[in-house]
């Protein structure tokens, strides 16, 4: 049997929160998309990143029928 990671445990804990949650956004750079995965981009409401993010990625938050944001550079 493998032994769970760490890493394995912090997943586990996020899933768990976004199950528990009336909402749910998701705040992430947008070097992470299509880096790591926890859930499906339709488990949240919105999720905003920065204006980085390419238009492919983009297009498939839309399409998931989540609200984008792409927040101003500082």
């Amino acid at each position: 049997m493998a032994r769970a990671s760490p890493a394995d445990a912090e997943v586990e804990v996020k899933r768990a929160a976004l199950e528990c949650s009336r909402s749910a956004v998701l705040v992430a750079g947008s070097s992470k998309f299509g880096k790591y995965r926890v859930a499906s981009l339709s488990d949240f409401d919105a999720i905003i990143t920065g204006p980085a993010l390419t238009e492919a990625a983009a297009e498939g938050v839309r399409g998931s029928g989540t609200e984008l944001h792409l927040a101003a550079p500082a």
